[in-house]
């Protein structure tokens, strides 16, 4: 039996090999370019996570010291009358911590006699690190929530930086990071 001879469109309908190949190699060149493109975002994205996370975090303890609580806590025998959240340049690995404390001088939240360490610490992510110096320390009055003095946060990864401002007001904003004359949080 001889069988029909079928029409040339039926069986031409089918990629070459030649196509496939450039078609792979084409994907294959603008998946290499978005690469690094990608990765800058991605570490951006951590620089602003981590930032956000700090603002939220002064402002929780910024709440706790206008509802009072740890008010009726003692230190030493007497009434702490601020919150406060120190943040901690560590060469190893940054972090910030929370306390309440009788009063708003110095930064050591190692000081028992003044200080009472609330919670555990938090670290930053692996990529993004402190900026300041030492330890840094924002206080919450009790009385109304104002912080003590004009403060900056500054936090920086590998190709970016950025700062948190803590006005006196307690106004908790972001900033801009200035490297030039030393930086300064603008």
């Amino acid at each position: 039996m001889i069988l029909p001879k079928l029409p040339t469109a039926l069986y031409n309908k089918a990629f070459t090999l030649i196509e496939l190949l450039i078609s792979v190699s084409v994907i294959m060149i603008l998946t290499g370019i978005s690469i690094p493109s990608f990765t800058s975002y991605i570490r951006d994205q951590e620089l602003k996570q981590a930032l956000e996370q700090i603002k939220s975090d002064l402002r929780t303890i910024q709440n706790n010291a206008l509802a009072g609580a740890g008010a009726s806590e003692t230190i030493g025998g007497d009434t702490p009358e601020y919150w406060g959240v120190a943040f901690i340049n560590d060469s190893g690995k940054d972090y910030y911590r929370y306390f309440i404390s009788l009063n708003n001088s110095g930064c050591n939240i190692n000081d028992g006699a003044n200080v009472a360490v609330k919670g555990n610490p938090v670290y930053l992510t692996e990529n993004v690190s402190l900026i300041n110096s030492g330890s840094t320390c924002v206080y919450f009055d009790f009385e109304n929530g104002d912080a003590s003095g004009s403060q900056y946060i500054a936090i920086q990864n590998n190709s970016n930086a950025s700062c948190i401002k803590v006005y006196t007001t307690g106004l908790i904003a972001p900033g801009t990071w200035n490297s030039g004359s030393g930086g300064s949080c603008e």
